[in-house]
């Protein structure tokens, strides 16, 4: 009987391990494998957050030994559950993850990618997405993509 308890009481602590803990908030958005591009905005998104303000910062490397690159902003309203991150547009591509707190109150967001700032974006003013999929740049060389899933360009 004792060992039956003690096996059950084992797997109960390897499922919270396995879950982890929600930290100061539990991160909606980037999920694992999230794309998104440098020059872009990128809505990074949470709930359950346990404090008023937040740090987010950009990190990368292996998930067990991040490497802090910088702070992306201080004393975000945690409450909102949402930022909106420019991400600079000479952001190398690469596998990167968030960090959402100051050590030892975090949370971590799980690893995402950033691929490289579209060839598209530079020369031009800022790109807009309209709701309906249509995509414009201005600049010398305007371009429009028009349509739902239509990729091709018209000039």
């Amino acid at each position: 009987m004792k060992f039956t308890i003690a096996a059950l009481a084992s797997a109960l602590l390897t499922v919270v391990s396995a879950q982890g803990t929600t930290g100061v908030l539990q991160v909606t958005n980037p999920v694992q494998n999230t794309e998104f591009t440098a020059g872009r905005v990128a809505n990074i998104t949470w709930q359950k957050a346990t404090v008023d303000k937040v740090q987010i910062e950009l990190a990368n490397g292996d998930s067990n030994n991040l490497n802090h690159l910088y702070v992306i902003a201080n004393d975000v309203d945690a409450k909102s559950g949402t930022y909106a991150w420019h991400i600079p547009d000479n952001t190398t591509a690469g596998t990167y993850a968030l960090i959402f707190g100051t050590s030892p109150n975090v949370a971590y967001s799980p690893q995402f990618k950033i691929n490289a700032a579209d060839a598209q974006q530079h020369g031009g003013d800022d790109q807009q997405q309209g709701g309906d999929g249509q995509q414009q740049q201005g600049g010398s060389g305007q371009q429009q993509q028009g349509g739902e899933g239509n990729t091709d360009d018209q000039v």
